[in-house]
């Protein structure tokens, strides 16, 4: 696979933190994206601790890839939490990463960040006009159940 082979993509990466179950892109979120023309890849496995097949997310479209082609697919990628220490060395400065990254209280994470040059957005600072915060109230609300913030083709511009 060539990386970054479409620039109106997005990967979607499975969760490696201890007890992290959750998938940023449920399967009908994934066909929205496809509808929209975006190819879209998904990490094989991504939805399984949250309930999804593989083939769920293959019928929706999407792409099922391996880890590194996930990473290396399109120049954004999106998971729930912040990548680990173990996944550091795929942030580079032409890659769009959104999560709750929750950097405030991890010097190292952030240190990473800006080394890499990574482009990253915090999905817990996003607001809308009023001033509410919606996908923070989608992590910490509702954490471990089957809700996903509001992502949507609609909400992201080509990188």
């Amino acid at each position: 696979m060539e990386a970054q082979k479409n620039n109106k993509s997005i990967s979607v990466l499975k969760e490696t933190k201890d007890d992290e179950k959750r998938v940023i892109l449920m399967p009908d979120q994934v066909k929205l994206f496809v509808q929209a023309g975006y190819q879209v890849y998904v990490e094989t496995g991504a939805g399984n601790g949250s309930g999804f097949s593989d083939d769920e997310y293959r019928e929706a479209g999407a792409e099922i890839v391996s880890t590194s082609e996930a990473w290396l697919a399109s120049p954004f990628v999106v998971k729930f939490k912040s990548p680990g220490p173990h996944e550091y060395h795929f942030l580079h400065q032409k890659m769009h990463i959104g999560a709750f990254f929750h950097a405030e209280g991890n010097p190292e994470l952030t240190k990473v960040l800006c080394d890499s040059g990574v482009t990253a957005y915090a999905f817990e600072f996003f607001r809308t006009t009023d001033g509410f915060f919606p996908m923070s109230f989608a992590d910490s609300e509702i954490a471990g159940k089957i809700l996903m913030p509001p992502i949507s083709p609609d909400n992201y511009a080509t990188f």
